[in-house]
Order: structure tokens, then sequence, then C-alpha cells
């Protein structure tokens, strides 16, 4: 009887450490894996698309691209990314053939004035200025690896799902948001 009171216990004190929980389910053709974080909700789509298209499917379903805004956010985006959503990581490989995913930020106002505009409006809220050697705006939380360089007109931010010859896994890059069909994150308020 005490065995079973405390795996009770241990049990429920484990339910409550919980952060995420977390489903899976069709969306308009798509699988969309579903989690929550501190309080926000977010989605990950299993399907291939451009920058503006996940934005536009983003802002369809009420949300938008994902903003990252602290280390505990990225680490825990990331691990249902790697863990938890399914995800075959050739299924969203980019123009260079490592998997990444979509996030909500761009440059496509001006090279490297990067923003969190997940939801593709005129504005948004500035988080890093210049290349690969700039610098946090306002101190805001940023998770560049050897990034962003803007190799090739690349505007649109992914987090790398596989470690690359130049950056680890889980490190945010900068893409070509339209030659890139990648699975995205979207998130809620």
């Amino acid at each position: 009887m005490r065995k079973i009171i405390l795996y009770t216990i241990l049990l429920a004190i484990v339910s409550c450490g919980k952060t995420a929980e977390m489903e899976e389910e069709k969306v308009e053709g798509s699988s969309v894996y579903a989690f929550s974080f501190v309080g926000t909700s977010y989605e990950i789509v299993k399907e291939n698309k451009s920058w503006t298209d996940a934005v536009s499917f983003a802002v369809a379903r009420g949300g938008y691209l994902s903003e990252i805004n602290s280390e505990e956010e990225q680490n825990a985006v990331f691990l249902e990314l790697t863990t938890k959503a399914g995800i075959v990581l050739n299924e969203t490989n980019n123009e260079f053939g490592y998997a990444a995913v979509w996030l909500g930020g761009n440059d496509l106002a001006e090279e490297g004035s990067w923003v969190w505009n997940g939801d593709n409006e005129e504005t948004g809220v500035a988080f890093w200025i210049g290349g690969v050697d700039g610098s946090a705006v306002n101190g805001l939380y940023n998770n560049w690896g050897n990034e962003p360089d803007n190799n090739g007109d690349q505007d649109a931010l992914c987090i790398g799902l596989e470690a690359t010859p130049i950056n680890s896994a889980g490190k945010w890059t900068d893409l070509d948001g339209n030659k890139n069909q990648l699975h995205f994150v979207i998130e809620y308020d």
C-alpha cells in the first residue's frame, strides 16, 4: 500500500513539473505537432514551405512564426523539435543539405537589421544588428552560430536541427527564404 501511495505522489510531482504538453494532428494536409511551454502555445508544422508561405500559414491559424526570446525558450523549442515532434531530418533540408526549421526573424527591410517579424507586418522588434560580428540590440537574446553571413541574399531565420561544418545543432542561421522550403514553428499569444 505504501508503495502505491509513494508511486502516486511521485507521479503527481513529475506531472506537475512537466513544462510541455503535446499532441499531433493533421491540419490542411500538414502534420502539426502542438506543445506548450510556460503558458505559450506552439505548433511545429511538418510541411515544407518558403518563409513567406510559412508566415501566411501561421497568420491564417491565428499565430506567427516563433520568436525565441530566452535561452530557456530556445532549449524548450529545440528539445521539442529534435526529440518529441517526430521530425525526419532529411525531410526538412535546406539548400546546403542540413535539417533546419523556420523561425520568425528576418532582415528583409534592411540587410543586417534583424527583427522578430513572424507575421510579416511592416515592423518588428529589432534583436540583432550586423553580420557574424554584429551585436544584440538592447541585450535581446540571440543564438547565432557563425552567422548571419548573408551568403547569397539570405534574409530569413531558421534553427539548425543538426550540426553543420560551421555551426552546432540548435544554432540560428540565415537562409534564402524563397529558395528554401522548410518545416516551421508557429507561436500563439
